[in-house]
């Protein structure tokens, strides 16, 4: 996470949500909530993404999107809950896919060349209660990317380090 700096450059800073700004996993093990919107609407952030985030939109150059793989009828909750968050969000920058594969089909529909892409997203989902699988075929993709330097990708090792880390 040291390679997001302030800087002149124009960055743009794609964020996925669950386990990567927002602590989802334990309302995901509960199943007690009326509906998708009011378990959206509870979940904590991370103190430290948080405090990036509005480190990120401090910065006039850098340009903030949301992609997220949730319910599209979540959109409304999702928009809600990032304001609640107090981030500047508008509508167009958030992304809703129904699937993480569909992250990877945005992707190849933009020019990420003539970009400054920073992609953080731990790419895991929870396959039954306490067993979180990563999307590996993703991963290497985004990791891929980013070795060839078309983006800065930054997965669920590096973001554990950066939430976790006490100092």
């Amino acid at each position: 996470m040291r390679l997001i700096n302030q800087t002149e450059s124009y960055r743009v800073f794609i964020f996925d949500i669950d386990n990567t700004i927002a602590d989802t996993l334990p309302s995901l093990e509960l199943n007690h909530w009326k509906n998708e919107a009011e378990r959206i609407a509870t979940l904590p952030i991370f103190i430290k993404m948080h405090r990036l985030l509005k480190i990120l939109y401090s910065n006039k150059r850098n340009k903030i999107y949301f992609l997220t793989a949730r319910s599209y009828f979540s959109y409304e909750a999702t928009y809600t809950w990032l304001k609640e968050m107090e981030l500047p969000v508008e509508r167009d920058e958030i992304f809703i896919t129904r699937t993480a594969e569909e992250k990877k089909e945005i992707f190849k529909e933009v020019d990420l060349k003539r970009l400054n892409v920073y992609y953080l997203d731990d790419l895991a989902y929870l396959a039954s209660k306490n067993n979180l699988l990563l999307h590996k075929d993703l991963i290497e993709y985004f990791q891929q990317l980013s070795e060839k330097k078309i983006i800065k990708f930054f997965g669920i090792n590096e973001l554990e380090e950066f939430i976790r880390k006490t100092k």
